[in-house]
């Protein structure tokens, strides 16, 4: 699974939204982008994408984490 996130004024990291393919998530994530920007007018947003594995629970590791707007981070999970 996919995990859409954005970062928040205070530096937390606050996921929104969810989806089985990459192609969505990452269309979400910039979706996300232009509503906090654009409409929110937010400043100094960010938004991503985290690769959750089915079944893992994440309290000692991190899953895999993109970074989709403003920059593209190298890491690619396509």
């Amino acid at each position: 699974m996919f995990a859409v996130w954005f970062l928040n004024a205070s530096g937390h990291e606050v996921i929104v939204g969810i989806t089985n393919t990459w192609s969505k998530a990452d269309l979400m994530a910039r979706n996300l982008y232009s509503i906090k920007h654009r409409i929110e007018k937010m400043e100094d947003i960010s938004t991503g994408i985290y690769l959750m594995e089915d079944s893992m629970l994440y309290t000692s590791s991190k899953p895999r984490r993109w970074q989709i707007t403003p920059l593209r981070s190298s890491d690619n999970c396509r």
